[in-house]
C-alpha cells in the first residue's frame, strides 16, 4: 500500500500529475483542491495517496490532507462509488460543507455533484453516517442555515468572479467567521487575496 508521495513535481495533465521519487515517475490523479495547492512544477511536493489495484490497472490517486483521503476511503466503500465518483464529490463538495450535509442529513449541496440526482445524494446521506469517521463528524462547524447559505452565496459570487469552484471554497473557508453575511465573506476573500501594498 502506497499512503504517503514525497518528491519532485515534473507535470501536471489536466488533473493528473507526475512526481518523481528517486528516478521513478509516479502518476496520481488529484482532488480540485489538491491541484489548486498545487506548487510550480520542478518544486518539491508532498502528498497522501490512495493506491487502487484493478485487473486492468494500478491507480494512484493523491490528496493535499489526510482527512480529504479518509474521506475519499469512506466514499468509496459505498456500494455503487468508484474512485471517479470519489473524486469528483471531493472536488464539488469541501470537506467541511460534505460533514455538514451529512450531520444535517442534508442532501442538497450533494446534487451538486455532475450525475447526483437527489435520491442518489440521500442514499450517500445515509451510507456516509456510517462510514465516515466519527471523530470527523464530531468536528462538523456549528454553522447555522443563515451561515452556509452565507458561506454558499459567496463562493457562487467569487467563482462568477474568475475564480475555480475549489479556489472559491478555499478563499471563502480562510476567511469564515460565525454569523458572517455573504457581503463580508466576499469582501474578506478579495481583500486576503490582493497584494499586501493594494491592500486597504
Amino acid at each position: 500500500m502506497i499512503s504517503h508521495i514525497n518528491g519532485h513535481l515534473i507535470e501536471i495533465i489536466g488533473n493528473r500529475i507526475v512526481v518523481d521519487v528517486g528516478g521513478i515517475g509516479y502518476e496520481l490523479e488529484l482532488t480540485s483542491t489538491a491541484l489548486n495547492n498545487l506548487p510550480p512544477t520542478s518544486s518539491d511536493i508532498s502528498l497522501y495517496a490512495h493506491f487502487v489495484v484493478r485487473d486492468d490497472a494500478q491507480l494512484l490517486y493523491g490528496f493535499s490532507s489526510l482527512s480529504e483521503r479518509e474521506v475519499f476511503r469512506s466514499l468509496i466503500k459505498i456500494n455503487g462509488v468508484g474512485p471517479k465518483l470519489a473524486l469528483s464529490i471531493l472536488s464539488t463538495v469541501s470537506i467541511t460543507q460534505l460533514i455538514s450535509c451529512v450531520v444535517d442529513n442534508d442532501p442538497v449541496v450533494l446534487t451538486q455533484v455532475p450525475g447526483v440526482g437527489r435520491k442518489t445524494a440521500e442514499r450517500l446521506l445515509l451510507d456516509l453516517k456510517n462510514k465516515l469517521d466519527q471523530d470527523l463528524l464530531k468536528q462538523a462547524p456549528l454553522q447555522n442555515m443563515n451561515d452556509r447559505d452565507a458561506i454558499y452565496e459567496a463562493e457562487v459570487a467569487l467563482v462568477g468572479l474568475g475564480y475555480k469552484n475549489g479556489e472559491a471554497k478555499k478563499a471563502i473557508r480562510d476567511v469564515y467567521v460565525a454569523g458572517a453575511t455573504s457581503e463580508f465573506l466576499i469582501k474578506a476573500a478579495l481583500r486576503a487575496a490582493a497584494p499586501a501594498t493594494g491592500a486597504q
